[in-house]
């Protein structure tokens, strides 16, 4: 009694130290348990263990999750899916069977893991890339002179406005060393101390020859 006492208490502050909504069915989709996240996204209290599931509303758009339960338990299959919440979160659902020690199916435990953050940083980074991309491709089309070298790679950028300025195709630049085909100088001054002046202030101004 003392080991089960202790194995109970153990589950217990497991349940509700985890940051995971987790929800544990039977067979038949009654609630067996739950962490405390999950009545974020579910009406339940501690008083319902053993009603159905289906018998509560929630916070997700996700009208298929008892029979993606069900066909878990029919199939021992995991199922998972991205699923939107109707306050504009996002969760990634994630169920499988619910095996006891003795591999015996008893139920279904289902997983609902807070993905919002990780969602609205792959969306600001698709809108990043492809201001990048529509950025790039201003400045390829641009007529004034701009290009872009590496200062170990050569020119990895050469517009149109440089190949009508300069004579050099963009498949002639690339790769290359600006200084090398087009005899840069800096007067009064060196290359170098160009270089050092953006590594250590972040910019330079001033004229080439």
């Amino acid at each position: 009694l003392e080991s089960i006492s202790r194995s109970h208490s153990d589950l217990q502050n497991l349940m509700a130290a985890t940051d995971v909504g987790t929800l544990f069915l039977d067979p038949t989709l009654r609630i067996k348990l739950f962490t405390p996240r999950l009545m974020e996204i579910f009406n339940v209290t501690s008083t319902d263990e053993g009603r159905p599931i289906t018998d509560f509303t929630n916070q997700l758009d996700y009208d298929d999750l008892a029979d993606h339960a069900r066909t878990v338990l029919r199939d021992l299959v995991p199922v998972e899916r991205e699923v939107r919440s109707r306050n504009g979160r996002w969760y990634l659902v994630r169920m499988r069977p619910y095996r006891t020690m003795e591999d015996r199916i008893d139920g279904v435990v289902v997983i609902f893991i807070d993905i919002s953050g990780r969602l609205q940083a792959e969306e600001a980074l698709r809108r990043s890339e492809e201001r990048l991309r529509q950025e790039v491709r201003l400045v390829e089309l641009s007529r004034a002179p701009i290009f872009v070298w590496d200062f170990d790679d050569g020119i990895t950028q050469w517009n149109r406005g440089s190949q009508e300025l300069y004579g050099y195709s963009q498949d002639e630049m690339l790769g290359r060393q600006k200084e090398q085909v087009l005899q840069t100088a800096v007067p009064g001054s060196s290359f170098e101390a160009l270089r050092q002046s953006l590594l250590e202030n972040g910019s330079w101004s001033g004229e080439v020859q």
